[in-house]
This record gives structure tokens, C-alpha cells and sequence, in this order.
């Protein structure tokens, strides 16, 4: 009948037609929405109406929903009950619970149809057999408390790494970090601990984001290039401000762990102690500024409570809880010292471990609050405000305060030249400061700029070269160029496209764009494989990136560290060819004792072991052993394996590499041999 005669139509057309009344429609979709309506009774309710409509069949549609009669005349399937009927009937059905969390507790089939341990999926399914008589209330009760009851059980065995203990799932479930539907996964099987932890939306809350972990200095011995430190070696060079230092310390104690950036490691405080990572005599200090971590204990009642509520029991200095605070929210959320994890905000109201009042104080922080100094700006900072102006470690993307040479050109600006700066705002319209004003110092001094970029700024702004408009508009580019980048990451390198693919996201230009010429780059590129797959063999810097060796996760990393300037590509290679090393000799089941840095002796269980003389007058041996080159530039020549690493046909960072390996007992003589040939063959 009507319009649609004779054609097929989608039911969401028909909803949305002059057929269905505006209320009529929100009202079925209501229904639908939460599983008291199936599709096949919502087509033969919506066939009903039509054919009423049309035919006249219908003078008068109660509650705007077909009745039983007009459902029979469209042919549909008629449902025991009618909806109003059927939530009636089940919220007379009451029971006590016996489950632990509703124990003690009287509720309704209905309630517990919608509770959060039955899914959509489910609850529909369990509505249509009460509906046309499949079950009974007393089955559908039993069926409801049984899944209740295996949910808890299977989510309580499940179990995630926290901070400082193990996380089960139904925990995680409680605090809002896992829906039903994931909780429903992990209890069929359908999703393993391990896929959930890696999802960024759980690891937030499990882990935490990266806090300032150290240093970066430049290199004494080569002003160009810049040193990685632990915050308390800082400090002991005199580098950073014994305060300053322990600020940043206390954070990181307070976020979680003490971190080793070298070594890419988290300790405890009394591991961190023992390992020689910070003095004893910071060691109580960080105790303190650690139980926002582990909890501290009300003396009243003897209960373990959390930061925030100590500082209202006034167990904690103010200024103190709120720059732990602080850390903690910039970091990936509150930690609940009870259960060993980050919280979303509104658990973290709902628990007590936040309120209002001091949501507006670090919501508009004034000098009191900001308690983190910028050694290279002499600011006082929120953590946040220090921490965007941090740069990720290339090796480890840990985030690292990049410390200005003393007697720069920074430190030579005047007063009015760094108030002009600061004073001057702007907007960008995308990335962390979109839809915010910010000056054009914070801009300046963001991790967006890289460092090199900051001091040619200053210098040209300085000497008059480019005024402060020329300043703002090169910062924008530079943010929403960056932005622009991570979000074609975002979609485009999940997996590496298809020729048809690259075409279509090419633009219409007959000029390459940046982006095709940095994939071109790193295609051309190629290096010479000493471990892996493709030992012995030339491999191209994108084919290694996209190769089995690297996750998903790291490869965007890299390629937007790459592309943002902040990795250059002898670096890149050095980093993807380190990572291929580590995962073949996991692979290989090594052995690894240690037993020092010089002792540090690696041996595989099927292949060769090094003898430990060969080990300890590595270099000697080096030498003493000979190769000759059958081809290229060194061909028929002798040469020492010595001077055939430390000659200018072999890179640095492969030479590194090839000792490293040579000096753990990861690659044998004849192997170096081999690879050496190998290499100065090609030059």
C-alpha cells in the first residue's frame, strides 16, 4: 500500500516517513533502543500502521503502536504480551538477591534485565522468550542470577597489572574503565587480559602517561648533540637546582614510579635507593611523596586512604597534596591507592578522592598552585604546563625536559623582549590548545617547536629579522602541520596501503606534497641487516618499518617523531635495527646473566658460545684477526677487523651495533667477519 507499494524498503525509511507520526516514531525507537522491542515485531508494528493508514483499517491507534488485531491483518508475529504489558509484569517479579553486591537486596526481573551484567544482546534475547512463552518468570529469574553470578566469578579470576598489585575485572569494570560489553569478552573468551590492556583507553588507567622522567643536556664533548640524565644525576652535576630537582622526583614517586630514562625502567623508591638512581638522603622525602601511590593510613580508624583525603584530614601539607595532585591528573587520572589504578573523574568524585572545590583550584591555578620551576625559563609552572613543554625520547618516548645551554642566546634576552612574548596571545585551531588562548611564549616553548627551531625563532625575533606576527604565524604552521600529520597517521599507517590506496589519498597536484616526499625518503633509504629475516641483506627504511618486527603502536610513534623533525634518520635506523636485534634474540631464548657491565656474558642454548677470554680481550682479538675484501673500493686488501669497523666504509651506528653484539657473545668472530666483508664489499 501507499508510497511504497510494491518496493522494498528499509525500515528506517518507513520510520521516518508521513506515514509515522513524530511520537509515534520516538516511541518505537525508545523501545528498540533498550531491547523491549525486537526488528521483526517493530516491522510488523510499523506494517500494521501503513497498511491502517492506507486501507482504513485503523480509525484509531492507541498509545501510537498497533494493537493485536491490526498486527495479526499485517501478517506479523504477534508477541505474547504487549510491551506496557510485559515491563509491568516483570517488575512485579521481585526476588532477594543471594549475588554478593546485591545481597540482602529486593529487586525486580527488570531491573536486573537492565542491570549492568546483561547485555543488550542478551536481555533482548531473554525479552522475546518471555514474550511468546519460551520461558517461564521463575527460568528467566534463574538464567538472569546465573549470569550474574559467572560474570562476578570469571571477572574476579581475571586479573590486570596495577601499579601495585593486580587488577581483577570486575573491578575494572566498577570504576568505569571496561564496559559491559568488554566485560562480557573477557568472561566468553572472546578477548584475552593481554588485548585489553593494550587498548589506550584501559593502559591510561593501568599505567598512567608518561610523567617528566629526566634530562636532556647538551653533550659536552659536542655541543651539537644532547645527553640523556636522570633528574638526581642533574642535580648532582649542578645542572638542575637541588628544589627543582626534587619536585620533579616527588612527581614522579607520587605518579607511580622512579624512573631511569638510560634504561627505560620504573622502580619503587627503595629500589630506586638501592640501584643508586636518587641518594638515600632524598629517600624519606619520596617515601612520603610515594603512599599517594600506595596509600596513606588514617590514624583514626587505621584505614588506607588516599591523597586527596588526607590532605582533608590535614595528614599532608596543602601546597604539597596539591602539586602531587596535580601530577597524578596530568599523568592519566587520580590513583586509588585501594584498588592499585588510575580513575576516570567522576569515580574519583564518587569515591571521594576529588571534589568540586578543588577541581576550581587546579582548573585556575595562580602562582600559589604552580608549583614546578622551569629551569630554562624561570617559571613558575603547573606540572602540566612543564610537561607540555617536554620532548619525547626518540628510544623510549619517555618525556624529557630539554635543558637550554647556560649562556645562550635565551638567557641573553632582555625583559621586554620575553614580556612581549608572553603577553601576546593567539589561538590554533587544532591539537592541545585548540579552542584556547595562549601566548605566544607557551607556544614558543610547547613540545610542538623542536629546540633548533626555538633558538632561530628568538634570534631572528631578536636581531629584527621577522616581527612577532611572522612568529605566531610560523607557530601555527608548525602545530597544525603536526596535527595535520598525526591524524593521516592516525588513518593511513595502520597497515601499509596498497598502490591504489597511496594514489587516492595523493593530492591533485603534479608537485610532490611533504608527505610523499618523506615516504620517498624512507623508501630510497635503505640499510644493511645484521639480525633478522633479512641478515646479510639490503632492506629499505620503510619496508623495516613496516616488517613483522615493529608493532602498530611503535611505528606510528616513529614515524611521527620522523616526520616532525625530531628523529633524524641515522637515529631511525639505529632505533629499528636495535628492536629487531632485541626481538630475534628473545626470540632465540637467550640466556642472560649479568654480572656487570664488563662481565655481561649472553649465551644462546643451541648456537655457539663465546669463550669469556675471547670476551674480556675483545679488542686484542679484533686486531689479531684479518679479513680480506673480495670486492669494491678494498678489494685483495688486509685489513684487521679493528680497522675494518672503525674505518669510514662502516656507519657509526652499525659499528656500535656489531661491537655491542660481538662484546654480549651475540655474534661470533666469523660472523663479524662475515658482516664486515660484507659491508665493505659494497663501498
Amino acid at each position: 500500500v501507499g508510497e511504497f507499494q510494491g518496493q522494498e524498503a528499509s525500515l528506517w525509511d518507513l520510520l521516518f516517513s508521513q506515514y509515522i507520526s513524530e511520537s509515534q516514531r520516538e516511541e518505537l525507537l525508545t523501545r528498540y533502543r533498550s531491547g523491549i522491542l525486537s526488528i521483526p515485531d517493530m516491522i510488523a508494528t510499523v506494517a500494521s500502521i501503513l497498511t491502517g493508514r492506507e486501507g482504513g483499517h485503523i480509525q484509531d491507534v492507541e498509545g501510537g503502536l498497533a494493537s493485536k488485531t491490526t498486527l495479526l491483518q499485517a501478517g506479523g508475529t504477534m508477541p505474547a504480551m504487549q510491551d506496557q504489558e510485559l515491563e509491568e509484569a516483570l517488575q512485579m517479579i521481585t526476588i532477594n538477591m543471594p549475588v554478593d553486591g546485591f545481597q540482602g537486596d529486593k529487586r525486580s526481573a527488570w531491573e536486573l534485565l537492565f542491570s549492568k551484567y546483561v547485555t543488550a544482546e542478551k536481555r533482548q534475547e531473554l525479552l522475546q522468550m518471555y514474550r511468546v512463552g519460551a520461558i517461564t518468570a521463575e527460568e528467566l529469574i534463574q538464567i538472569i542470577i546465573t549470569l550474574i553470578e559467572e560474570t562476578k566469578e570469571k571477572s574476579n579470576t581475571l586479573k590486570f597489572p596495577g601499579l601495585r598489585r593486580q587488577v581483577t575485572a570486575s573491578e575494572l569494570f566498577s570504576s568505569q574503565i571496561i564496559d559491559q560489553d568488554t566485560l562480557s569478552d573477557l568472561t566468553r573468551g572472546a578477548k584475552t587480559v593481554e588485548e585489553i590492556t593494550e587498548m589506550d583507553s584501559v593502559k591510561k588507567y593501568l599505567e598512567g602517561t608518561s610523567c617528566i622522567a629526566g634530562v636532556l643536556v647538551p653533550s659536552k664533548s659536542d655541543p651539537s648533540k644532547m645527553q640523556k640524565m636522570t633528574i638526581y644525576e642533574a642535580m648532582w652535576k649542578g645542572i638542575l637546582r637541588p628544589g627543582t630537582a626534587l619536585v620533579l622526583l616527588e612527581a614522579q614517586a607520587a605518579t607511580g614510579f622512579i624512573i631511569d630514562p638510560l634504561n627505560n625502567k620504573k622502580l619503587s623508591v627503595d629500589d630506586a635507593v638501592s640501584a643508586g638512581l636518587v641518594g638515600f638522603e632524598l629517600q624519606e622525602k619520596l617515601l612520603s611523596a610515594e603512599r599517594a601511590v600506595t596509600g596513606y593510613n588514617d590514624p583514626y580508624t587505621g584505614d588506607k586512604i588516599s591523597l586527596f583525603q588526607a590532605m582533608k584530614k590535614g595528614l599532608i601539607v596543602k601546597d604539597h597534596g596539591i602539586r602531587l595532585l596535580e601530577a597524578q591528573i596530568a599523568t592519566g587520572g587520580i590513583i586509588d591507592p585501594v584498588h592499585s589504578h588510575r580513575l576516570p573523574v567522576e569515580m574519583a568524585y564518587k569515591r571521594s578522592y576529588f571534589d568540586e572545590e578543588m577541581n576550581q583550584i587546579l582548573s585556575d591555578p595562580t602562582d600559589d598552585t604552580k608549583g614546578f620551576f622551569d629551569p630554562n625559563t624561570h617559571e613558575n609552572l603547573t606540572y602540566m604546563q612543564l610537561r607540555l613543554r617536554c620532548i619525547p625520547d626518540p628510544d623510549t618516548g619517555l618525556l624529557m625536559l630539554h635543558l637550554m645551554e647556560k649562556g645562550s642566546l635565551f638567557s641573553a634576552l632582555n625583559d621586554s623582549t620575553r614580556k612581549s612574548l608572553q603577553s601576546t596571545k593567539t589561538t590554533v585551531d587544532v591539537g592541545i590548545f585548540q579552542g584556547q588562548e595562549v601566548s605566544v611564549w607557551d607556544l614558543l616553548f610547547s613540545s610542538y617547536i623542536p629546540p633548533h627551531k626555538r633558538l632561530e625563532l628568538l634570534r631572528q625575533y631578536k636581531t629584527g629579522t621577522i616581527s612577532l606576527q611572522d612568529i605566531i604565524q610560523t607557530l601555527t604552521a608548525i602545530v597544525t602541520e603536526t596535527e595535520e600529520r598525526n591524524a593521516r597517521h592516525t588513518m593511513s599507517y595502520k597497515q601499509p596501503p596498497c598502490p591504489t590506496e597511496r594514489e587516492s589519498l595523493k593530492p591533485d597536484t603534479a608537485q610532490p606534497s611533504q608527505e610523499e616526499t618523506w615516504e620517498k625518503t624512507l623508501k630510497t633509504t635503505a640499510t644493511h641487516m645484521l639480525a633478522g629475516e633479512h641478515h646479510g641483506q639490503q632492506i629499505s627504511v620503510w619496508d623495516l618499518l613496516f616488517s613483522s618486527y615493529i608493532t602498530e603502536d611503535k611505528r606510528t610513534e616513529l614515524l611521527e617523531l620522523y616526520q616532525r623533525g625530531g628523529l633524524p634518520m641515522d637515529q631511525l635506523i639505529s632505533i629499528l635495527t636495535t628492536l629487531v636485534t632485541k626481538k630475534e634474540s628473545t626470540s632465540r631464548k637467550l640466556d642472560i646473566k649479568v654480572k656487570g657491565p664488563a662481565q655481561e656474558i649472553v649465551a644462546d642454548e643451541k648456537a655457539h658460545v663465546v669463550p669469556p677470554s675471547e670476551l674480556e680481550n675483545w679488542e686484542t682479538s679484533l686486531r689479531s684477526h684479518h679479513l680480506q675484501v673480495p670486492l669494491g673500493e678494498l678489494q685483495s686488501q688486509q685489513l684487521s677487523l679493528w680497522d675494518a669497523l672503525f674505518s669510514q666504509f662502516v656507519p657509526e651506528n652499525e659499528r656500535e651495533e656489531l661491537l655491542s653484539n660481538y662484546r654480549h657473545g651475540r655474534l661470533r668472530l666469523e660472523e663479524l667477519t662475515e658482516s664486515l666483508a660484507s659491508l665493505l664489499a659494497e663501498t
